[in-house]
């Protein structure tokens, strides 16, 4: 039995399009199935919650094949939604604008093989990122809220892209003609010139003792458990998916017109020991700025904060 978790508004609409060609093809392989609309934001990780707990028990012990039909952020919400992410087996019929969450599994977007490949339940297990963020409520002592995150989590410059994204129906249109990638790169370049910079402290722990670095006027730093975030940018192009660590990406003490000439070397991750970046790998990585920056966990607006430790977890899900 698979269960099925479907954005139909995902990608400007593909979503929809990939589902109803999926649908034949099950009919056709005579699959038994269920399927779950979301309608809004925050739907798809509370069906898949529900999912779980409703039949996990018919199982037999056995994982549960939960497919996603969406794109990036409505996988995000089910690896939050699930409390147990060993209760399920994750597949993807990838349906959003950036899809970097299948490209770092090397899912095709071809609906049909994106199939095939589930039907060959033949999987592999990947590691998944945690992002904690101190979160100060007047007259309430601080609290860790932690997020989990598949691709990505950073702060600055990548979260701010991010947050204007999700609120723009500019993305929807480019998706609509076949250009939503192009929607991260203006929307990247515009926010590079207003953002504020800050300056930021890094403590990376890993197998040997901790690494402390201070990067002043920081635009940005990710936490990458993917090579690529945006819709195909490899910020760390060496990352592995399977090795119990994050890779850190940073840009710092660069001008804002060095930045944008940089961009391209971003974007073919070809940046790795230029000057103005910082890479290095770590299994707990914990950061402290000056001022408030925009947080992201695959591409979802986690706030503004000051303070935030990243952490790692081997493994942690199964996947088609």
């Amino acid at each position: 039995m698979y269960y099925f978790i479907v954005n139909t508004a995902g990608g400007g609409g593909q979503a929809a399009i990939n589902w109803k060609e999926l649908k034949v093809l099950m009919k056709n392989d005579a699959v038994e199935y269920k399927a779950y609309r979301t309608k809004s934001v925050g739907d798809a990780g509370n069906i898949a919650h529900r999912i779980v707990e409703k039949f996990k028990g018919a199982s037999d012990g056995e994982p549960i094949d939960l497919i996603v039909v969406g794109g990036d952020g409505t996988i995000n919400e089910v690896l939050n939604g699930v409390e147990h992410l060993s209760d399920i087996r994750l597949g993807i019929i990838p349906s959003g604008s950036g899809n970097d969450f299948a490209r770092g599994l090397k899912v095709s977007k071809d609906v049909s093989s994106a199939w095939d490949r589930i039907q060959k339940n033949e999987t592999r297990s990947m590691d998944i990122g945690e992002i904690i963020v101190r979160d100060y409520i007047a007259d309430v002592e601080a609290q860790d809220i932690p997020h989990r995150f598949g691709i990505s989590a950073g702060v600055g410059l990548d979260a701010i892209v991010c947050k204007k994204l999700s609120s723009t129906t500019f993305k929807s249109f480019l998706n609509f003609i076949g250009l939503g990638q192009l929607s991260y790169i203006l929307v990247t370049v515009k926010s590079l010139f207003t953002m504020r910079t800050t300056d930021m402290r890094i403590v990376i722990k890993g197998d040997s003792e901790p690494v402390v670095r201070n990067l002043k006027n920081s635009i940005f730093m990710a936490a990458m458990n993917m090579r690529a975030e945006g819709g195909g940018v490899k910020m760390a192009p060496d990352a592995k998916l399977d090795d119990g660590m994050l890779s850190i990406c940073a840009a710092y003490d660069i001008s804002k017109f060095e930045g944008l000439s940089l961009l391209p070397l971003l974007t073919s991750g070809k940046h790795v020991g230029k000057d103005g970046f910082y890479n290095a790998d770590g299994s707990e990585i914990s950061v402290t700025m000056k001022q408030p920056m925009t947080v992201h966990a695959d591409g979802e607006y986690l706030g503004e904060h000051t303070q935030m430790t990243f952490r790692v977890y081997k493994e942690e899900l199964e996947t088609f």
